[in-house]
């Protein structure tokens, strides 16, 4: 009887490692295999500050040999679409345009995150990191940064600036302009940069910072005031920093970054990571957004990991000076 039962547990033990082997050779083989079918790319805003992430696309498509498709789930500051992401499968087949706001800021400005930053995502690679564009409605009739800041005054808790959500990079970042130069506006979030911008070029709204304005300002669709940048942007040299503007030691910018679902194979993540960094640092790739005033910053997986970490800390105690309260 002794010699029947080890026998069982013998038999049972091999056909769990057969199948354990099994499935480790089925895995290996799929991950050497990808991509094997379409990739979708989460983009967490309402269309129209998509270029960058279409042009992309498109690269990428061409490079993997399988259609990637941009996915749009607007809202929440990103949360939506940061929280459909984090829940998708790790395969490589789900992805996630993100942004500072994404990973530094939500994590402080919501009390209830339906997502954790660091815990739930693999990070591929930092796509761009840009300093904004301040410009305003040319139905408000200022000129500069400094007209701006004396009507402002002259107008307390009047003028209105907008935003891509509350919590968001521009929305702290304005926030912390107001401070500085000691002025009170109305904050009127939107869910992406594509409405915010027809609205303030249309009068409806009177200020905002974009990283995407330069086509705008160029039109002369809305009117440039100043860039936030620690120097003068090249695409619009005459345009004056916010410091040269009278707001003195003021800087700020944002990043964008491509990320997977938490578990995703190492191998599909490299994969990744090889192909955009060679994408961006393609000459016509360069040359296209940098005429546009965006600056591209690949990374590697650890260093956009490290920068993800390190910034939430930073944004915690910049939503605690804006006197926000976190929201559910």
């Amino acid at each position: 009887m002794t010699v029947a039962f080890l026998s069982k547990r013998t038999a049972l033990a091999l056909l769990l490692a057969y199948f354990c082997l099994a499935s480790v050779a089925t895995r290996a083989e799929s991950i050497a295999d990808y991509p094997s079918k379409p990739i979708k790319i989460v983009f967490p805003w309402s269309p129209g500050s998509d270029e960058l992430l279409r042009v992309l696309a498109t690269d990428l498509s061409t490079r993997l040999k399988q259609p990637v498709i941009v996915d749009y789930r607007p809202g929440a500051a990103t949360s939506i679409g940061a929280a459909y992401v984090a829940k998708a499968p790790s395969d490589g087949y789900t992805l996630l345009y993100g942004s500072s706001t994404t990973f530094s800021i939500n994590p402080s400005a919501y009390l209830k995150l339906p997502y954790d930053p660091v815990r739930d995502f693999a990070p591929i690679s930092r796509l761009t990191s840009s300093p904004f564009f301040v410009f305003s409605s040319p139905k408000l009739h200022v000129n500069t940064l400094a007209e701006f800041i004396a009507l402002a005054n002259s107008r307390p808790g009047e003028l209105s600036y907008a935003t891509p959500g509350i919590g968001s990079v521009p929305h702290l970042s304005i926030e912390r302009l107001a401070q500085q130069a000691g002025i009170t506006l109305i904050h009127v979030p939107y869910k992406g940069n594509g409405q915010l911008m027809t609205d303030v070029a249309g009068g409806h709204v009177d200020l905002s910072f974009s990283v995407h304005a330069l086509p705008f300002i160029n039109d002369q669709r809305v009117r440039g005031l100043a860039f936030t940048g620690a120097q003068r942007s090249p695409a619009l040299p005459d345009l004056p920093t916010v410091s040269e503007a009278g707001v003195g030691n003021y800087v700020s910018s944002v990043w964008f970054g491509l990320v997977a679902p938490a578990g995703t194979p190492a191998p599909i993540v490299k994969k990744l990571n090889e192909a955009v960094r060679d994408i961006l640092a393609q000459p016509a790739f360069k040359a296209r957004f940098a005429a546009q005033g965006i600056d591209l910053s690949p990374s590697t997986p650890e260093e956009f990991a490290a920068q993800i970490r390190s910034e939430i800390p930073v944004w915690r105690e910049a939503v605690r000076s804006a006197g926000l309260t976190p929201t559910n």
